[in-house]
């Protein structure tokens, strides 16, 4: 059957959390297995950055966070949920879905400004996977708006972040979102039978966040205390990490530093804003990582994003929130 449904399916979720099958091999070893005259991850060098708290990204420290761990193991799940074919997904096993990133859209949510929230499409996609069993559910919120963003009109926007004027605006949107499917009572989506608890801020850092670090830590700085004050048991997802080309291989130290500066695939974005969002470290819960090649950069991936965090004095759980299906992986 999944052969069936694998066009639709598109890519496959797998969340790795701090006890999933990666992490359980690395404290076993110690150390990712090398390739032939490579390095281990262990040698991976730091991206530098600025430390938490640092005038280079106006980030101050909010306090730690309570938000207790989903789980401690490992989540199968499908992306994206599509209407229509949550019983065929669900013949694969998942039980977990993230919905795709245009539903909780601001522009698609609120279509000017005098316009009222309209949350039929998210309510169908959650009705529907609910129904069919699924009981873990994951949203993205994406700040693009024709009259909020400081540049969201074109077919090729600069900037998602919202003007100044318009901050207010979005943090009650985020609010209002966040609520509707939290479980709690209050202003709930008629019906709604699982609270969503997991809220990625934006989509992944490459051209589909059309921004810099520093703009996405706005937006960032602007969500994560809204979503918190509407769900306190709501964990907030980082925009995810596309670092396969750095990553592919179980590189050595130096190979890495030259991909960083000259990606393999390309420079889609500014590698060096990577320290920015992870300084940015006390308003989001879980790095959020896309996957697209083969295994082999998993290890090296989450051992320095590990070190990375520990740097900066904390450690986040970490997902692999995109898979690709036709990979090893």
């Amino acid at each position: 059957m999944f052969v069936k449904v694998v066009w639709a399916l598109g890519l496959v979720l797998v969340l790795l959390l701090a006890g999933c099958t990666a992490k359980k091999a690395e404290n076993k070893t110690g150390n990712a297995a090398p390739e032939p005259g490579k390095g281990t991850a262990n040698d991976l060098p730091s991206a530098g950055g600025t430390q938490p708290g640092s005038a280079a990204t106006g980030i101050e420290e909010p306090g730690a966070s309570t938000t207790p761990a989903i789980s401690t193991g490992f989540v199968f799940g499908i992306e994206y949920g599509v209407p229509g074919l949550a019983k065929a997904f669900k013949k694969t096993g998942a039980h977990a879905v993230k919905f795709t990133p245009a539903l909780v859209w601001w522009k698609n949510i609120q279509k000017e400004e005098s316009a009222s929230y309209d949350w039929s499409a998210v309510d169908a996609h959650v009705r529907e996977y609910q129904e069919a069993g699924y009981d873990s559910m994951q949203l993205l919120l994406t700040s693009g708006s024709p009259w909020a963003s400081i540049d969201g009109k074109d077919l090729l926007p600069k900037n998602f972040a919202p003007k100044q004027e318009f901050e207010d605006e979005y943090v009650e949107f985020v609010k209002a979102a966040v609520e509707r499917y939290d479980l709690d009572g209050v202003d709930d989506m008629p019906g709604l039978e699982h609270a969503v608890n997991e809220w990625g801020v934006e989509r992944e850092f490459t051209a589909y966040f059309p921004g810099s670090g520093q703009d996405y830590v706005r937006v960032l700085k602007l969500a994560f205390p809204a979503i918190k004050e509407a769900n306190p048991n709501a964990r907030v997802m980082l925009n995810a990490l596309l670092m396969w080309d750095i990553f592919q291989g179980n590189p050595s130290e130096g190979e890495i530093e030259k991909r960083f500066k000259n990606p393999l695939n390309g420079k889609r974005k500014d590698l060096t804003d990577i320290p920015v969002l992870l300084d940015a470290h006390a308003y989001f819960d879980v790095i959020d990582i896309h996957s697209l090649s083969d295994y082999t950069e998993i290890p090296s991936t989450v051992k320095w994003l590990r070190r990375e965090m520990d740097r900066r004095g904390t450690q986040k759980d970490i997902f692999i929130g995109d898979a690709f299906p036709m990979s090893p992986l």
